[in-house]
């Protein structure tokens, strides 16, 4: 009979959690997309290697989830990094493991489009096709020159590529890197 609650127990947090993303997408157009672990020895060996990012760099991860890239970031000896994040179970989820993990990670609760990015060095993004059209259009406008902007899956309309890496060969995925002059 336990195992029979157990399972009932199981299917409402289900169908609970499943509730919460199509309300989430609803309101912000965006569903969760996490950036694979895989990814990150890539991201972050570009920006350190490649393009010699300092680690006093300020990074931004633009609809960070619970911040996975940016607790990666922080792991690699950067120290200003921001996340905004619209969803209030992610955000409440990063801000818990940021507790945990005794982290100096920003995750804000904040629309990004309404933020001023000019300030930050690196730029990262990981969302839908839907959102990148006026991402690109305000990136023109506030990305400072210099800025590294890296896109998992897909281009950024109206910039030059600089670097494409395959992350994916059997799912053609790319990292986009585009360095602003």
């Amino acid at each position: 009979m336990l195992v029979y609650y157990g399972i009932f127990f199981f299917f409402v947090l289900v169908v609970i959690f499943l509730g919460y993303q199509m309300i989430v997408y609803y309101f912000v157009r965006v569903p969760y997309l996490g950036t694979p672990k895989e990814r990150f020895a890539l991201i972050f060996d570009y920006i350190f290697k490649q393009e010699k990012i300092k680690k006093s760099a300020k990074l931004v991860d633009l609809g960070c989830g619970y911040g996975r890239v940016l607790f990666e970031a922080e792991h690699r000896g950067m120290k200003n990094l921001t996340g905004f994040e619209l969803s209030p179970l992610y955000l409440w989820w990063g801000k818990l493991l940021s507790c945990f993990y005794q982290s100096r990670v920003r995750l804000e609760r904040k629309n990004f489009m309404q933020e001023d990015l000019s300030v930050y060095d690196v730029i990262y993004i990981f969302l839908t096709s839907n959102a990148l059209p006026a991402l690109s259009v305000k990136l023109k406008k506030e990305a400072k020159k210099g800025a590294l902007i890296i896109i998992l899956g897909q281009k950024l309309p109206n910039f030059s590529v600089t670097k494409d890496v395959v992350a994916n060969v059997k799912k053609n995925i790319h990292l986009y890197f585009y360095k602003i002059s």
